[in-house]
């Protein structure tokens, strides 16, 4: 029998998270996963004085997450440490856990490195990056051989259809979570200014001041959805939209998918997202989600959608069927798996060797 995979995933796992996930599918390839928080040492209240008192102690905060990290690696003889962005672990932290040697595998979900240098990434022995654009730019910096692109998916826990008990009246028409942009913003705003008699639920964070004035402003919730009551609001929607921040300052990469190109279908929604080569690999358009290409095409397309519920129900229907369970953080997680394991060298020693 072949000894399991010692490893500690560090990452946020509040409901519905990618980290919560992505640990359900490193247990599934078979792996001991003890799942360590960065919420627990970086995490900040609400409020402006708690957010302003996070950013002081930064530092601090960082040095207690390495060096709680390393002790509980040694405590449970771990072997790999994955990180989802890897938030917190500086070159030093890096360095110092591969001097205990543990194969160190990063998860990167981000389409910038604002938060992280790039060049903090690549010290990492595999990154699975989730945008297929960053891997060119990665293997610049690291050899080519431990970077691989691994796309984001859907956590089966919190993102699926709605079963049991009576169905989910489809009260809503329009319905659009996400946290906001300038860039979204100039695709919504059109649409609430060309249908004002439809019903449109935009949920999320930052929309007041971008909607302020506008005909969008009264199709705003302003908070957020996320854990068993995300399905629910994918379910009430007739069209689901998904679309993304914009072009990053930097690098001018902006998203061609994210976490909600996986979860509506997932959910059983009907997807209409926009358009580019990525996502048409991913499902078959218009046979299992529809796509548009600026506003006037969005209004365009809603029009068409909302006037065929029928089609629009048998869409969303093979949507789900595509994305369950193929593109679920399950099967991301034996993806990675396998990946630190055809890479791993076996013969590095672990703690007390």
């Amino acid at each position: 029998m072949t000894t399991p995979i010692r490893s500690i995933l560090v990452a946020e796992f509040w409901p519905g998270a990618s980290g919560r996930g992505l640990a359900t599918g490193l247990r599934a390839a078979g792996w001991l996963v003890d799942e360590f928080d960065i919420q627990r040492f970086l995490g900040s209240g609400p409020s402006i004085p708690a957010r302003i008192e996070a950013r002081l102690r930064r530092r601090h905060h960082e040095r207690a997450l390495v060096a709680a990290l390393l002790a509980r690696a040694a405590q449970l003889d771990v072997q790999v440490v994955v990180a989802m962005k890897g938030i917190g672990l500086s070159p030093d932290a890096i360095a110092q856990l591969r001097a205990a040697g543990l194969f160190l595998a990063n998860y990167y979900p981000d389409y910038h490195f604002n938060d992280i240098p790039i060049e903090t990434v690549a010290l990492y022995d595999l990154v699975a990056t989730t945008k297929s654009f960053q891997v060119e730019m990665l293997a610049a910096h690291m050899p080519a051989e431990r970077v691989t692109f691994v796309p984001h998916g859907y956590s089966p826990e919190f993102h699926h259809a709605m079963i049991g008990g009576s169905a989910i009246e489809q009260d809503v028409d329009l319905l659009y979570i996400g946290n906001a942009s300038a860039e979204k913003a100039a695709l919504l705003i059109p649409v609430a200014e060309a249908l004002p008699n439809l019903c449109m639920r935009v949920i999320g964070v930052g929309w007041r001041k971008l909607a302020r004035g506008t005909a969008l402003e009264r199709s705003l919730v302003g908070h957020a959805r996320s854990g068993d009551y995300f399905a629910p609001e994918i379910a009430r929607a007739k069209i689901n939209l998904a679309f993304h921040m914009g072009c990053d300052r930097v690098t001018g990469f902006a998203d061609l998918v994210s976490t909600r190109t996986f979860e509506i279908p997932a959910c059983g929604g009907f997807m209409l997202h926009i358009d580019n080569d990525e996502v048409r690999s991913l499902f078959d358009m218009p046979g299992e989600m529809d796509t548009f290409t600026d506003a006037s095409d969005l209004i365009a397309k809603i029009r068409h959608w909302l006037a065929n519920p029928v089609e629009r129900e048998a869409v969303a229907a093979r949507g789900r069927a595509r994305a369950v369970p193929a593109y679920s953080y399950t099967e991301r997680g034996k993806a990675i798996a396998l990946l630190v394991e055809q890479r791993w060298p076996r013969a590095r020693p672990l703690f007390g060797a």
